[in-house]
């Protein structure tokens, strides 16, 4: 195989590692190839260049690793660059969540009054990396887990011709491990989202997602599915989900299942989330997102010599160490290489026609087929009218988002904000975002604070 250079734009975090250790697993793919640590933080590059080359020596692999905090030098010969970060880190998720509860409003990272902010955060320099790119190496395929992934899209389809797939990762756990073990259909740890034995289909909006369509063995597979979360009354999420009774009452109102829960909480049970989300803790993203003491010391110990284990810390499965989301993110990668035309899911990308009753050139997120040519939508049909409000409210939130993102508008700011189903006082909404300006006041460059 042709030698490739891998970026990793984010490339000081503790996720690293996970992502190198499913390259190793494609190791006849990346023999000679490099892998490009990029952040604008290098602090962790020793640990995380040590722990690198130490995976690839049990591989017996040649691969390079480097690292620099200059774009422009990552990015030069670059054929893949994967877009992994969050501008302002826990200290900006926070305040994108606690401001809101304050006012007894919801957001997160993708949804309400904290959705709209982390784009605002994460746009502008998307948009100046893929200008960047354009110009060093306009042939290199992005692949962004970046949130929110479907604002993002939308704004660098709008601003650049960079070769940009967005995707989201909630399908990963689900269809690579939840849904085989439910079904009972191994091997339980899979590395793709479909396979001939079992096949899922997802479509919606980002975070707003449902199973539309399951084959088993070339047959339906809902009925069996539906026949097991009765026995089970639900029960089957208890290990998977942060809230189990939950995507239980959505599988049984509306006949389909939701794979985001703990993000489809905002919308049905806000009381819930009020409570469980005044405690930062409390939540998913603060054990998903960024270093912390038990995490800097595994990977030494993997390091130095120790196992790779996807679940260091006992029971408790620790999301960095996960591999997952970074099967599907390499996986792409791989689809592209050898032009396999594989099925992903979890894909936001245009409407062409993928869902036929939300609007042309919205970003959707749909399964798409991946190869040398880039995103191939799959259609869809008409996604189920018990879903379409929220989808439609949230399609013209995201746009609007992005309109305030690129204008560095306050007013346009505002109306997003607005917007958001989750928005319910427009003069609390409107304190909410003058505090959240002054408190990200430095990541938010193009705003006049």
């Amino acid at each position: 195989m042709e030698k490739q250079k891998i970026v990793i734009a984010g490339g000081g975090s503790c996720f690293v590692p996970s992502k190198v250790k499913v390259i190793l697993e494609k190791k006849e793919i990346f023999e000679d190839s490099e892998i490009c640590l990029f952040d604008i933080d290098p602090k962790n590059f020793p640990l995380l260049t040590q722990i690198s080359e130490e995976l690839c020596r049990r591989e017996k692999v040649n691969i390079k690793v480097t690292s620099t905090i200059n774009p422009e030098k990552a990015f030069e010969g670059a054929f893949f660059i994967y877009f992994v970060w969050n501008i302002g880190g826990q200290e900006a998720l926070k305040n994108d969540i606690a401001v809101p509860l304050s006012y007894n409003m919801i957001g997160d990272e993708t949804a309400g009054i904290g959705g709209t902010f982390m784009a605002q955060r994460n746009i502008p320099v998307a948009i100046n990396y893929c200008k960047m790119i354009e110009k060093i190496c306009p042939d290199a395929w992005i692949i962004s887990l970046t949130n929110p992934t479907n604002l993002l899209a939308d704004a660098v389809r709008r601003e650049t011709k960079v070769k940009f797939i967005a995707l989201c990762d909630c399908i990963c756990e689900f269809a690579m491990r939840w849904l085989p073990q439910v079904m009972n259909i191994p091997p339980f740890e899979r590395h793709y989202h479909v396979s001939k034995d079992l096949w899922p289909r997802t479509m919606g909006v980002n975070h707003y997602t449902w199973l539309i369509k399951l084959m088993v063995n070339g047959k339906d597979g809902y009925p069996k599915l539906r026949e097991i979360v009765r026995e089970s009354k639900g029960k089957v999420w208890s290990d998977f989900f942060v809230k189990a009774d939950l995507p239980y009452m959505l599988f049984n109102t509306f006949d389909y299942l939701d794979i985001a829960p703990v993000h489809t909480q905002l919308y049905f049970e806000q009381n819930d989330y009020i409570k469980r989300a005044k405690d930062f803790d409390n939540l998913f993203y603060s054990g998903a997102i960024g270093w912390n003491k038990e995490r800097k010391e595994q990977i030494k110990k993997i390091a130095e010599g120790a196992n790779y284990e996807t679940a260091p810390f006992g029971n408790s499965k620790d999301y960095c160490f996960d591999l997952a989301t970074p099967r599907q993110l390499i996986g792409v990668m791989a689809s592209i290489i050898e032009n396999d035309g594989r099925e992903w899911g979890g894909v936001n990308t245009p409407n062409t026609g993928a869902i036929s009753n939300l609007p042309q050139n919205s970003i959707v997120e749909v399964p798409a087929i991946i190869n040398a040519t880039g995103v191939n939508p799959v259609f869809m049909g008409e996604l189920p009218k018990q879903f379409l409000g929220i989808s439609q409210n949230l399609v013209n939130w995201a746009e609007l988002s992005v309109d305030a993102a690129l204008s560095g508008d306050k007013k346009m700011l505002y109306q997003a904000i607005l917007a958001n189903p989750l928005v319910r006082d427009m003069r609390a909404a409107k304190e909410v975002m003058d505090k959240m300006l002054v408190l990200n006041s430095r990541f938010l460059p193009q705003y006049k604070i």
